[in-house]
C-alpha cells in the first residue's frame, strides 16, 4: 500500500472515530446502540494501529516525530472514547 493510501485511511480513520465519539455523547443512546458502537470502536482501533504501524514503516526519518505526536493524540482520543463507553 503506498504511503498516500495509507495517509488517507488514516484521515478517514479519525473521522470515524470523532464521529463514534459524537454518537456516544449524545443523550438517549440505548443499550441495543450501546454494543453496536462498541463493536465499531474495536474494529476501528484494531484498523488504527495497522494503519499507524504501516505509516510507521514507510516514512523517512524527517517524518515520523509528527506521526508519533499524531499517533499519540489519537491514542489519548481513543481512552476518552474508550472511557466514555465503559460510562454509558
Amino acid at each position: 500500500m503506498s504511503l498516500k493510501n495509507i495517509l488517507a485511511k488514516k484521515r478517514t480513520f479519525k473521522t470515524q472515530l470523532t464521529k463514534l465519539r459524537q454518537q456516544i455523547d449524545d443523550e438517549g443512546v440505548l443499550l441495543s446502540d450501546l454494543e453496536v458502537l462498541k463493536s465499531k470502536f474495536k474494529v476501528l482501533e484494531v484498523d488504527l494501529n495497522s494503519t499507524f504501524d504501516s505509516l510507521f514503516e514507510l516514512s523517512t526519518e524527517e517524518c515520523i516525530e509528527t506521526y508519533i505526536n499524531e499517533k499519540e493524540e489519537i491514542d489519548e482520543r481513543i481512552l476518552e472514547v474508550e472511557f466514555a463507553l465503559i460510562e454509558s
